[in-house]
């Protein structure tokens, strides 16, 4: 298991990142007389996503290659922007990793060992597992010189899957979290009862439902239950003003609990760590 769980979601620039690694890889690829060629655009969007651990992940490429590639070889990147997504494509020329290691590359495992049983081949499960982290793929094809195409597809916004409800029978708590949750770019939705929020997730799913216990007609305390057996996907907040519920077995049970008072921060901190 690697020794993080949740990311940290910032604005980044890719091309900054990807200009930070090469930087500090070029000096060990000289030594190698291993020509870089970098054919990127000058401007990018900017996306959602962890900057620190996506250079790590990339770095873990470029590590692999350098360990492998021989002197007076080429190393070529291209970085390209559609739509919804980032795509980087890393080659290499001359042989590279060989075929049958290729399909094992990214499975977590010990390094790939050669007759004397020196590691020859470091598994870069970590970059997948970062990229996978980030809703994106990473692959390597082989070329027709038996050379590596690395290819890692980024989605440009990490918060473009996550769906949040607000049950919370105060307009103006519902409005400002709206506001406050919309404009991180999250995906948001408000109830104001119990019956409401059941018949919602009854035609919706999702990821995380903001619930505060104190209601009219149905509330929280009554629903949570339900919510459970509808779904145990559904990441629940428990959102109240009475910090009397704080040892309650609904606070035990949910996956956070916040009180209304607190700073928005912790709430915004609590839904990145559960989506």
């Amino acid at each position: 298991m690697f020794p993080f769980y949740h990311l940290r979601r910032e604005k980044c620039h890719v091309l900054s990142s990807l200009n930070n690694v090469v930087d500090s890889m070029r000096q060990s690829f000289l030594e190698k007389q291993i020509q870089i060629h970098q054919k990127c655009p000058s401007e990018m969007s900017l996306i959602w996503g962890d900057r620190e651990r996506l250079e790590i992940a990339v770095r873990n490429i470029f590590e692999h290659l350098l360990q492998h590639m021989h002197y007076k070889e080429e190393v070529s990147i291209f970085l390209q922007e559609t739509e919804h997504e980032i795509h980087l494509h890393i080659q290499n020329t001359g042989p590279g990793i060989p075929e049958e290691i290729v399909t094992f590359i990214f499975n977590q495992t010990e390094n790939f060992k050669d007759k004397e049983g020196e590691s020859i081949y470091k598994d870069l499960s970590l970059t997948k597992y970062i990229f996978e982290m980030h809703h994106g793929q990473v692959f390597c094809e082989m070329g027709e010189n038996d050379d590596n195409h690395f290819i890692l597809v980024l989605p440009k916004d990490l918060r473009q899957k996550v769906r949040i409800v607000i049950a919370d029978d105060n307009p103006g708590i519902c409005q400002t979290l709206k506001d406050i949750l919309t404009e991180s770019d999250y995906q948001v939705d408000t109830v104001s009862n119990g019956y409401e929020l059941i018949a919602y997730l009854k035609e919706s799913t999702p990821n995380i439902v903001i619930l505060d216990l104190m209601m009219p007609q149905k509330d929280g305390t009554e629903v949570f239950d339900t919510i459970r057996s509808m779904s145990m996907d559904i990441k629940i907040i428990i959102y109240t003003g009475f910090q009397r519920y704080e040892g309650s077995v609904f606070a035990h049970t949910a996956e956070k609990f916040i009180l209304k008072d607190e700073d928005p921060k912790k709430l915004l901190k609590a839904i990145e760590e559960l989506s």
